[in-house]
């Protein structure tokens, strides 16, 4: 029989409710001191951007390090590689993803440049801003603005994959002196295409079970993504080109960044949902790079989603993760 102290953890919805969840069970083992019940929020908040050591036998230039760095709301966790006076390259990932997700782009820089990746807030390592404006478009760019003061960077050029392009504009606009260049990866202007989706459904709606079935439905959901247009639509005329990546690891992988983000991947796709990508990208001092790749299955959707933009096609053989 299980000890009466210890009983099932809820699957609860967001990282708070886990928490206290896991508290509560500490507080009621009445053999732990009582400071093991009084857990820090972030024992790395005060952490700096000079707190790097370089590893044995490493030169700065070519280890891959990783820090966190207090911002306005909370505190980011980002990856960072290289060592260079020019403009950093900042990488945003994919909304749902991590930075994690962007190890293939560190593999190939340059040994003279210098690559940014942060963990947007709440995902990956970083943390759900408190306040909901936070974790909102602008709130997300205000948080990057605040790694790059906090930097000292000068001028950055920022990468963005899919729908982070919407936080990478809005830094555009927000900080326009220090972005020298935006390039924006597979994006989609979600409103120009408010006719194909319904928007209730083009979220994804699911809450935490204690068997796991969330997490078979949010596998199937990821997987439908790049198999139909709109995902929901699962028959042949909505089916998808393409070459779409449905190995099991690299699904799981996924299934994973997203259940880490959950608390706040439906607020910021409601958003992006209504967000006038294109017409904000135009407002940017310099017009940004578009890159669509040919071999993603959304190619001819983003494609219509852009039309009256410059873009650029890229081939489907680069190495890049295709969403």
């Amino acid at each position: 029989a299980w000890p009466e102290h210890i009983r099932m953890l809820p699957c609860a919805a967001d990282r708070r409710a886990r928490e206290e969840a896991f508290l509560s069970v500490v507080r009621a083992r009445s053999d732990l001191p009582a400071a093991t019940c009084s857990l820090p929020r972030c024992s790395l908040s005060e952490r700096s951007l000079s707190a790097r050591s370089p590893a044995a036998g490493k030169s700065a230039a070519s280890r891959l390090s990783r820090d966190y760095v207090a911002v306005e709301g909370g505190v980011l966790h980002y990856w960072r590689k290289g060592e260079a006076s020019a403009a950093p390259r900042l990488l945003l990932h994919d909304i749902g993803e991590s930075a994690a997700a962007l190890r293939e782009e560190f593999d190939r820089a340059a040994a003279d440049e210098l690559l940014l990746a942060p963990d947007l807030p709440g995902h990956g390592n970083s943390q759900s801003f408190a306040a909901a404006e936070k974790n909102s478009v602008r709130g997300l760019a205000r948080a990057l603005r605040g790694l790059i003061e906090a930097g000292g960077w000068e001028r950055v050029c920022i990468e963005a994959r899919g729908e982070s392009a919407a936080v990478a504009v809005a830094l555009g606009r927000q900080m326009p002196a220090k972005v020298a260049a935006v390039t924006l990866r597979d994006p989609v202007d979600y409103r120009r295409l408010r006719e194909e989706i319904d928007p209730r459904r083009e979220l994804f709606a699911c809450e935490p079970d204690g068997e796991g079935g969330h997490l078979l439905k949010t596998w199937y959901m990821l997987r439908d993504r790049q198999l139909f247009w709109p995902w929901y639509k699962k028959e042949p005329a909505f089916a998808l080109g393409g070459q779409p990546r449905l190995d099991g690891a690299y699904l799981t992988r996924r299934l994973l960044a997203y259940w880490r983000a959950a608390e706040v991947v439906n607020p910021l796709r409601r958003e992006i949902l209504r967000y006038p990508l294109a017409e904000e990208a135009r407002r940017l001092p310099a017009r940004p790079r578009v890159e669509l790749d040919r071999a993603c299955p959304l190619f001819e959707v983003r494609k219509r989603s852009l039309q009256g933009c410059d873009y650029a096609t890229v081939g489907g053989n680069d190495g890049r993760i295709h969403d």
